[in-house]
């Protein structure tokens, strides 16, 4: 989850709470009574208390543990006996909520952990995987995927309660959600075994957002009325990846098909449109409002992988490569920053949430 997601939840929460508690003559007369001869009254300007992550470090070289980094120390969610993975992050009135999915006796089980304690959303006996969560007014929604014994079907989970979005003849899987004014907006992608295909589903319902073969979605915002989705498209000339977003179904491309450019997360703020992404495999960037900022150069292979920005401060996570292993990055205002500090365990940073006082 981003930033803005998180302030647009908040006044809604707020305003909710208001009328329920306050009679309306009441809320008139504090409305008047804040007015006074001193001038408007200037808003606090929220400043950054808590940076949260989410990935992967490798035990003794061999399975990953599902990891999240609280400023810089981690906290392990497996014990490293199974393969375990943390795909996401968000924190809701001081919990933290960890999604992603462990390995049970040869199959990926699907989850999410509360403070570090796991909730199980599949049984195990097919593979599943959670990718994203969302946490509304203390409903916890999570997007991911389960096989039926043939095919993966997206699906998305509130409260742990299933609901498949897709009909399970052909693989789907929901890579990324959102939650606003009660309207669950879910990304994913379809495979029909030749090239993979976008999709958007809105409180179940698919959407046709692009009609661009070979497209895949990654991250969403949703601003209002306005649905933003990040992802890429193959360029047919170049046979290259083409980074871009859709505002309302409208592509914006983000690179020219000249090298393969990847957009994996956006956030919109006061207009302005954010989006991580990588270069070639190998070099972590962002864009804002399409202009390219570059976050390493290529001399060692690196990814960005989330986003959000904070008073105008952009914060990105993803990882770069020391010698042979990945080590857990963000970037601030492209200053580099670590997050696991050990590159014999292999690391990756997938996930990213800060928190304002």
């Amino acid at each position: 989850m981003n930033y803005s997601k998180q302030n647009n939840n908040f006044k809604q929460n707020m305003m909710k709470t208001i009328k329920e508690i306050l009679p309306v003559g009441l809320i008139i007369l504090l409305f008047f009574s804040c007015s006074n001869d001193d001038g408007p009254i200037t808003p606090a300007i929220p400043s950054v208390k808590d940076i949260y992550a989410c990935g992967f470090e490798k035990y003794n070289g061999t399975d990953f543990i599902a990891t999240y980094w609280k400023n810089g120390i981690a906290v392990a969610l497996t014990d490293g006996t199974k393969r375990g993975i943390a795909n996401d992050i968000t924190v809701a009135n001081g919990d933290v909520y960890v999604a992603g999915n462990e390995d049970e006796q040869g199959k990926n089980v699907a989850k999410y952990w509360k403070n570090g304690i796991a909730i199980a959303l599949t049984d195990g006996a097919e593979n599943a995987s959670a990718a994203a969560i969302t946490v509304i007014n203390d409903d916890v929604y999570v997007a991911g995927r389960e096989k039926n014994g043939t095919y993966l079907v997206a699906t998305y989970w509130k409260n742990g309660i299933a609901f498949p979005l897709s009909d399970g003849t052909q693989d789907e899987y929901a890579t990324g959600i959102t939650v606003v004014n009660g309207d669950v907006h879910v990304i994913g992608t379809k495979f029909n075994g030749v090239e993979p295909t976008a999709k958007y589903w809105k409180n179940g319902t698919a959407i046709t957002l692009s009609a661009e073969a070979d497209t895949r979605f990654s991250g969403i915002t949703v601003i209002e009325h306005d649905v933003y989705i990040t992802g890429s498209v193959r360029n047919e000339s170049t046979n290259r990846r083409v980074a871009t977003y859709w505002k309302n179904g409208t592509p914006i491309s983000l690179s020219d098909g000249t090298k393969s450019e990847f957009a994996s997360d956006i956030v919109v703020i006061n207009d302005d449109v954010y989006v991580a992404g990588t270069e070639n495999f190998k070099i972590a960037k962002y864009w804002k409002n399409g202009t390219a900022i570059f976050l390493t150069d290529g001399t060692d292979d690196a990814s960005a992988t989330t986003i959000t920005v904070i008073n105008e401060d952009v914060y990105v996570a993803g990882n770069v490569r020391s010698g042979l292993k990945r080590v857990a990055k963000y970037w601030k205002n492209e200053t580099k920053m670590n997050l696991a500090t050990d590159a014999v365990k292999d690391s990756k940073a997938l996930g990213l949430y800060i928190t304002t006082k």
